[in-house]
């Protein structure tokens, strides 16, 4: 076989190795039975990168494995109805550029071992790591399907978040492939090598991190029973009047069918409630009146008016038993050509995005302050927030101790999307030490414990409400991330710096 050929097997190799890690055309739940191939699912792209001399090559041959990657992956942005026939060129793009960002980390990394000796067994962990993490803010950031991610499952290595939040696990996940390749190739592990020698520090490091967060455990006693509600109703309509009787009647109905089970807090999904809650005098109290005596989170949009047209943002408003809103919070990352559309201010032609009454796109929240539910905080997050763990980690510093995450997946239609979002929002509990609370309009909802565990789930597009009893731990201290956030991906900086100096001054 010529050289080529198999380079291009090895790198479509990869690329399914790599779909089959995470919730997939085949398996579109959150319970995947293939997400360990992420700790090989690397090793035949890296094979080229040892084997390959020329830098261009090796750049190329990953940017096809990493594209039939996230294409394949990724697939249900074509469903994102907003977007119309702009679905498949932003698709594409999408899928280009997290390509570019791992094809241009092998590169480095290759040339970076043939050109100034810095082994990639250290160099690529640490320049995917810090890709990984440039991810979560480039561009307004979408750090969807990163290697961590994949492990929600795997609940002892996913404790590593609490420490180092998945810059760690991103790191050990990179490096177990990168030994394994370095051997499948004969290359072996060059110990002797300053770089390696402080790879094998940090890995071991990171080992003993993940033994010491396996030790943590629950020890509230304090126990909310907790409901959510998913529909199942398409909100991708014009709100009309019939619309909103139709909404309210179906909640009202979920409601009825778990009222015997007297929960305490009820969960909305996002934009469930069909109008602008904030605005409409009786609408708290029309909640208030058939659910008799629970707060809710509610999920609605809300209009600020400001003298000339009103601004309109996605917003998550706590009501309490009485029909008043007592917080409300404000969707932060909202989601490019389906909420907003980006230049809007320059190109105004193309500013209608949302359908419901026909206004503009959404504003982006400013402010991150977790609801008071009965003498304790609970932080809300909507959909694409959870993607940013900067949101849930500044609840958790405001005195969270739990987290509702309410989300419309209407959009992707029958896809791995709502599960790959579900995988997502497992990270967020870990890295905080928080359980969450997840309620979608139409996808998949659940409860997530603060070690990782999902303890419930809804089947896909089932319309279904359910209480559970969730422990809650209200006199634990912060988690060591939530205390220091990203500070393992910035050490990974410096020391890659420190290497990268030693290496450029000649003996």
């Amino acid at each position: 076989m010529k050289k080529n050929t198999l380079y291009l097997l090895l790198s479509l190799l990869t690329g399914l190795l790599l779909a089959f890690s995470f919730p997939n055309f085949i398996e579109n739940t959150v319970k995947v039975h293939t997400s360990f191939f992420i700790w090989f699912a690397f090793v035949p792209l890296m094979y080229i990168v040892i084997c390959e001399e020329k830098v261009k090559a090796v750049f190329w041959y990953c940017l096809a494995s990493t594209g039939v990657f996230y294409l394949t992956s990724l697939y249900w942005i074509l469903f994102v109805g907003p977007m119309g026939l702009g679905a498949y060129p932003a698709l594409v793009i999408l899928c280009c550029y997290f390509a570019f960002i791992y094809a241009a980390s092998f590169a480095a990394a290759k040339y970076l071992d043939k050109k100034v000796g810095i082994d990639f067994i250290f160099s690529l962990p640490v320049i995917i790591t810090l890709a990984e993490y440039a991810r979560e803010w480039l561009f307004s950031g979408w750090p969807v399907l990163t290697p961590a991610q994949s492990q929600h499952q795997f609940i002892p290595v996913l404790q590593i978040l609490s420490i180092t939040g998945v810059s760690g696990l991103n790191f050990l996940i990179i490096s177990v492939n990168c030994l394994l390749a370095s051997f499948a190739a004969g290359r072996g592990f060059k110990y002797k090598k300053r770089e390696n020698i402080i790879w094998s520090i940090i890995f071991i490091v990171l080992l003993a991190a993940t033994v010491a967060a396996n030790s943590y455990h629950n020890t509230g006693t304090k126990i909310i029973r907790a409901a959510v509600m998913q529909p199942n109703i398409d909100q991708n309509v014009q709100w009309t009047p019939e619309y909103r009787k139709y909404t309210m009647d179906a909640m009202k109905t979920l409601y009825n069918e778990i009222a015997v089970n007297k929960p305490d807090l009820i969960i909305w999904p996002e934009t469930g409630y069909p109008g602008t809650l904030n605005l409409e005098k009786n609408g708290g109290i029309e909640i208030s009146s058939w659910i008799k005596g629970v707060f809710a989170v509610v999920g609605s949009d809300k209009a600020v008016i400001n003298g000339g047209a009103p601004d309109y943002y996605n917003a998550a408003f706590m009501v309490n038993p009485q029909g008043k809103i007592t917080g409300e919070y404000s969707k932060h990352h909202l989601v490019p050509f389906g909420e907003y559309i980006p230049l809007q201010e320059v190109i105004p032609f193309v500013k209608k995005v949302v359908q419901r009454y026909g206004f503009t796109g959404f504003k982006s929240g400013t402010k991150i302050d977790p609801f008071d539910f009965a003498g304790m905080k609970i932080g809300p997050i909507i959909c694409f927030d959870s993607f940013f763990p900067e949101i849930s980690r500044e609840h958790a510093l405001k005195g969270a101790k739990a987290l509702v995450h309410l989300s419309y997946e209407t959009w992707y239609g029958v896809s791995p999307a709502s599960a790959q979002i579900f995988s997502n929002a497992v990270l967020r509990a870990v890295e905080n030490r928080l359980p969450i609370i997840r309620s979608v309009a139409s996808g998949i909802s659940g409860i997530i414990n603060d070690r990782g565990e999902i303890l419930e789930t809804t089947g896909l597009f089932e319309k279904k409400a359910f209480v559970y009893e969730l422990k809650i731990n209200e006199d634990k201290q912060m988690s060591f991330y939530t205390m220091h956030g990203d500070w393992f991906a910035w050490l990974l900086f410096a020391v890659f710096c420190g290497v990268a100096a030693a290496k450029s001054i000649k003996p």
